[in-house]
């Protein structure tokens, strides 16, 4: 199952510092750490972006994406491929992915984003190994991103996203991963 620990050190390694790009370029506004902004507002955190520390990052990307993504109960490296796109997409976005690339490969599911019993349900049945899908997963991602609506998003940002996911995918199924 799930390794928080290891995929939060993959996902911190991908997050820099405080960064305060156009809205144009990333909607989340001001970030640090992975977290916006925007994020914080939507939960209800008054605190400032830039005051994070890395353990309250890890705490609310614990609470706010890897619980969301039902990371314990996902397989490796399922897991943290699915985690790292519910930090960098949010966890609805990253639900929708699986379940849509379940759909490909035969299930029936809703793509509604909430990883639930049918989509447990679904991988179970698809059975195989975990990794065969995660790499699928990975690069069913690479072509999201291409196929994103706003071309400003995508002209500035889809190399970088390319780059994460290709890092991950080295550091996960590399010969050091």
């Amino acid at each position: 199952m799930g390794d928080f620990e290891k995929a939060v050190k993959l996902v911190l390694g991908f997050e820099g510092g405080v960064s305060a790009r156009p809205l144009s370029e990333d909607p989340g506004g001001l970030t640090n750490l992975g977290i916006s902004t925007r994020f914080l507002r939507s939960v209800g955190d008054p605190r400032d972006v830039r005051d994070l520390t890395v353990a309250d990052a890890v705490e609310l990307y614990r609470r706010h994406f890897w619980n969301k993504v039902k990371g314990d109960d996902l397989p490796e490296p399922l897991a943290t491929t699915v985690f790292d796109h519910a930090v960098n997409a949010g966890p609805g976005t990253a639900g929708r992915l699986l379940q849509t690339l379940l759909n490909e490969y035969g299930a029936d599911l809703a793509v509604d984003g909430a990883i639930g019993a049918a989509t447990f349900g679904a991988l179970q049945e698809l059975g195989g190994e975990p990794e065969w899908l995660a790499q699928r997963y990975l690069w069913r991602r690479i072509r999201d991103y291409a196929n994103r609506p706003s071309l400003e998003l995508r002209r500035v940002n889809l190399s970088g996203w390319c780059n994460r996911v290709c890092n991950l995918e080295e550091k996960l199924f590399g010969e050091e991963g």
